[in-house]
């Protein structure tokens, strides 16, 4: 796990969870940066895209909460083959863009398509029936939207569809069911088990060559200390633990000195 995994400080969410305290993770110090829960300045992102340049654990990236996922951008403009974008999320993160001086959590794939011509293509799993209203018909053609994950045989035959040897793969707790992690937005009712046997079967057929994680819940400084809080703390822990073990057995390979 050395040298593979980095976290990110926004704000003092990923604080909690003390696994993540031990010295084999770095942590990228992102929490002065003003302007950055939800909506971010595109100067302010490229203030986070260099901080993140200069790390050197490098592979699997925890963000935080799922205000942040916009920071998954700033990770695949440090790609430069083409690859194809698998996203665990209950929503699809594609609306259009609020305006030419922003980027948000809910536009950052749209940004992807339309800034990153080395994503080539985006995979969408868990997302909500709603969710699929909010792609833009200008980045269709682009999107698979993987319906029965339920099944492994489907899975597999998705697959093929992919039409890159590696593949990104970022992942938003809130596409979990509440008894697998809590966060502050409407979830799915996916599993843990079922996101590791679609990640083993892509990583078994592509080249996994990077992996996010976000979807943290807030917490709150005057309840941090509560029962709920710290059981709701432990969940999310458990869970970021078991997908970076996860990640970590399909990037090792390729990442670690």
């Amino acid at each position: 796990m050395k040298g593979l995994v980095s976290v990110l400080k926004f704000d003092d969410t990923l604080s909690s969870q003390q696994h993540f305290q031990l010295p084999e993770y770095e942590w990228i110090d992102l929490a002065d940066l003003q302007g950055t829960n939800g909506y971010c300045e595109i100067p302010v992102l490229k203030t986070v895209i260099e901080r993140l340049r200069i790390r050197r654990n490098r592979g699997i990236t925890l963000i935080g909460r799922g205000n942040y996922h916009y920071a998954s951008y700033g990770l695949l403009t440090e790609y430069s083959e083409p690859l194809t974008l698998v996203l665990f999320d209950h929503h699809s993160d594609m609306l259009e863009p609020p305006d030419d001086e922003h980027i948000s959590c809910g536009s950052w794939v749209t940004a992807a398509l339309q800034n990153l011509p080395h994503v080539r293509r985006v995979v969408l799993i868990g997302v909500s029936e709603r969710g699929k209203e909010f792609i833009p018909a200008s980045i269709r053609s682009k999107v698979n939207v993987l319906k029965d994950y339920h099944a492994p045989l489907s899975v597999g035959k998705w697959l093929k569809t992919i039409p890159t040897d590696k593949v990104y793969i970022s992942i938003d707790k809130d596409v979990l069911t509440t008894s697998e992690a809590i966060t502050d937005w409407e979830q799915g009712n996916m599993t843990l088990d079922q996101i590791t046997t679609i990640i083993n079967a892509i990583a078994m057929a592509k080249q996994v060559v990077g992996v996010d994680i976000c979807g943290e819940y807030p917490v709150s400084p005057a309840l941090a200390h509560t029962r709920e809080m710290k059981e709701i703390v432990k969940l999310n822990e458990q869970a970021n633990r078991r997908l970076v073990l996860l990640a970590v057995s399909k990037l090792v390979g390729q990442f670690a000195s």
